[in-house]
């Protein structure tokens, strides 16, 4: 309560009363005219009770908003949406009770499911604030809340002819509907929705609305005066709401009277009816983000929709539709400086008042004034979700909002939406179709692992490296993309203008995902590899990903094709291995010493005898330190046999191997240049030999044979730069 009190600002009483006048008037208008909506046609003789209904929800859920709400200011109303498609279910039970000679009463049957719905409605809303749904409402396809919201409009535009003219508004109607008699009872109303439309797209002044429609009073009024039509005989016409009884208008439905109701007649309706549970969740949560950005402030969704749901339970208790919070009125409220718990008080007070005491003001209001609003609310869906939405959304969200509009009009409401939502998964799946799954096309030339290598293993792969193709996967893999896949796999094996291919590496890195489809995909690719004498390299499964190519027959170790790594680049050194070691001068890949490599780079034994007397011959065993990270640098390591790994500690106990060398490679020797502290540390993977030039030594070299140390100099710049050019070729085939 105290921070309740805390929001009440003396500085801005006045603005706050006021602000909750005007919404409070405004909101009287509008319910009469929801009221009006449902309970028209042969309905309407329950009109006036149906208006207690209305005005008893937009009390109740207008103080559960007030007093529970997380944004102050927001004004909640019974939902126009929800409402449109109400109208039409309770004509249907009408429909049904009339033409089975049924028993029961009319309007406590059509009570009952107005109750049964927003009761259910308002569970619904509970427990999804309850375990914090609010953030799946951004699942629902855009264009199909278009559609929907288009689909409101018909109806509501459909709805307000009708409570206008007092036709069902069916084709058969549509003569009588142009008739002198007619157009004097619905003209009216539609101009006044009509210049009402027009003004709010051309003026956005907070004041409008309230304008418009006590001008309307005062306009109508004033043209019966000029006519000399008494009030009386305006209303013998159908011109006004009608006599309304001299007492309250709430009459709910009593425990005693559902022994009244004929469930078999809310059955049948029982589509429609979970459609409204369905939307009002959506639009609810919709109006929600909304009425964020019209405000600019932070709303807890799963808060609001707690809030609606306990305003909907009470509300449906005494008979009132589905009601929840407005973005209009809302944002109205906001923008005349009403921005308090107070606002929303008052206007929710003049609602009871409405309830309790206006019966007989409100049998004069005029019915032209009522549907010409219902006329403007539809007319204002339409022209956002058909007019404006040509220019602002794709062609075919467009013309998916266009269906949907069209089979609700057509066939009807839920058909409309299950059909909307049915055709945009199937423009996902045909647009996400076209998304590109493979991230990186890359080659055993392009890409090559962080394995040092001597200059003629190098120089090998540079020749044969287009027999190893890696594919860098991304995205969710479904039957859509992974055919395509498959599709450009055997077209590059049956291309006659590539290289053979041996090595086909899949880097799941970037794959979320993947459905059955695509694991049968992967599996006939597999069937290819396998057929081809291809091996299929499989890198950075996770372990979800894993267990589904498992399940689906590709079993490491019992297929000979089939290989699994941990990373790209383990699987590259695999490949490449391979491929050096079945190549025809294989005999370089065995022989990789250091002095082999010294034979192709000092022109004689006796320049290699020099040199070696500079070198200290070290002998380690596997997971020797050679090199520590954070070390001043002070030597280099030149490999004879074995194998070492750089590795960057990149947080306490956690290692990233950033390159292996081999025999015939050297390691430090940046820091030793540079002469700065170890950027990596060395690690022997196996039993490995090593020979260690210090920096003293290299001095010492310079000094006494020059000519030794330049040829050194050179070889250390030419690898450097051969690296560098194998870095500059992986990453321009990667930003390609």
């Amino acid at each position: 309560m105290k921070n309740y009190l805390s929001e009440f600002v003396p500085q801005q009483f006045i603005s706050t009363v006021v602000t909750g006048l005007i919404i409070g008037l405004t909101g009287i208008f509008y319910h009469i005219s929801i009221a009006s909506l449902i309970f028209s046609g042969g309905l309407s003789a329950f009109l006036a009770d149906g208006i207690g209904l209305i005005l008893f929800g937009g009390a109740i859920v207008g103080l559960v908003v007030a007093l529970f709400g997380s944004l102050p200011g927001t004004i909640p109303a019974i939902q126009d949406s929800p409402a449109a498609v109400f109208a039409i279910a309770a004509t249907a039970i009408l429909i049904h009770m009339q033409s089975t000679g049924s028993t029961g009463n009319i309007y406590f049957t059509v009570v009952a499911a107005i109750s049964f719905t927003a009761i259910l409605t308002g569970i619904i809303f509970l427990l999804a604030g309850r375990f914090g749904l609010s953030s799946f409402v951004r699942f629902m396809p855009y264009p199909v809340v278009g559609g929907f919201l288009a689909g409101t409009g018909w109806l509501l535009f459909k709805g307000a002819l009708s409570v206008m003219s007092g036709l069902s508004m069916k084709i058969s109607d549509l003569p009588s509907l142009f008739t002198s008699g007619q157009l004097i009872l619905w003209l009216p109303g539609a101009l006044f929705g009509l210049i009402l439309i027009l003004a709010s797209r051309r003026f956005r002044h907070p004041l409008l609305m309230p304008a418009f429609l006590l001008g309307g009073i005062v306009l109508f009024y004033g043209i019966l005066f000029a006519a000399g039509i008494p009030v009386a005989e305006a209303s013998s016409r159908g011109l006004l709401l009608g006599a309304f009884p001299q007492k309250a208008l709430w009459r709910p439905l009593q425990f005693s009277a559902l022994s009244m109701v004929d469930w078999q007649a809310i059955l049948p309706q029982t589509g429609k009816l979970v459609s409204i549970m369905a939307l009002s969740t959506i639009a609810l949560l919709l109006n929600a983000n909304g009425l964020e950005l019209a405000t600019h402030k932070d709303i807890d969704l799963d808060r609001e929709l707690m809030t609606a749901g306990l305003g909907n339970i009470l509300g449906g208790l005494g008979g009132s539709p589905v009601g929840y919070q407005t973005i209009g009125m809302s944002a109205l409220a906001h923008r005349m400086g009403g921005g308090s718990r107070l606002t929303t008080l008052i206007s929710t007070a003049l609602l009871g008042a409405a309830l309790f005491f206006g019966a007989a003001l409100l049998s004069y209001f005029p019915k032209a004034l009522l549907g010409g609003l219902l006329f403007y609310l539809g007319l204002s869906f339409l022209v956002e979700w058909v007019y404006d939405a040509a220019r602002r959304l794709p062609i075919l969200d467009y013309l998916l909002v266009l269906v949907i509009l069209v089979i609700v009009a057509a066939v009807g409401f839920l058909e409309g939406v299950i059909a909307g939502t049915i055709f945009a998964v199937i423009l996902f799946v045909v647009n996400y179709s076209r998304v590109q799954i493979i991230k990186d096309v890359l080659t055993g030339k392009t890409y090559q692992s962080r394995k040092e290598r001597p200059i003629e293993h190098r120089q090998l792969l540079e020749d044969s490296g287009r027999g190893i193709l890696i594919l860098r996967l991304q995205g969710y893999l479904f039957f859509g993309t992974a055919q395509g896949l498959l599709n450009r796999f055997r077209d590059r094996i049956h291309d006659p203008k590539e290289e053979r291919l041996r090595f086909l590496i899949l880097d799941f890195q970037h794959v979320s995902s993947l459905d059955t489809s695509a694991v049968v995909s992967f599996t006939r690719m597999y069937q290819l590899c396998e057929t081809n004498h291809i091996y299929l390299v499989a890198t950075t499964l996770s372990p979800k990903i894993q267990e589904l190519l498992n399940q689906g027959g590709l079993l490491e170790g019992e297929d000979k094709y089939f290989k699994i790594f941990p990373s790209m680049d383990y699987g590259a050194e695999w490949c490449e291995n391979r491929l050096l070691s079945e190549d025809t001068r294989s005999g370089i890949f065995k022989a990789a010493t250091l002095q082999g490599q010294l034979k192709k780079i000092l022109s004689s034994p006796d320049q290699i005898e020099r040199f070696m007397k500079y070198l200290e011959r070290l002998e380690f065993d596997e997971s020797h330190e050679l090199i520590n990270q954070g070390d001043l640098a002070d030597a280099l390591y030149l490999v004879d046999s074995g194998q070492v790994s750089a590795q960057l500690e990149v947080e306490p106990g956690r290692f990233v191997r950033l390159r292996s060398m081999g025999g015939g490679t050297v390691v430090g020797e940046v820091g030793l240049y540079l002469k700065e502290k170890r950027t990596a540390s060395i690690i022997t993977d196996t039993h490995s030999v090593v020979y260690r030039l210090s920096e003293g030594s290299l001095a010492r070299m310079e000094q006494e044979d020059p000519q030794l140390a330049s040829v050194f100099h050179h070889w250390m710049v030419r690898m450097l730069a051969e690296r560098l050019a194998n870095n500059n070729r992986t990453l321009e085939a990667l930003l390609n």
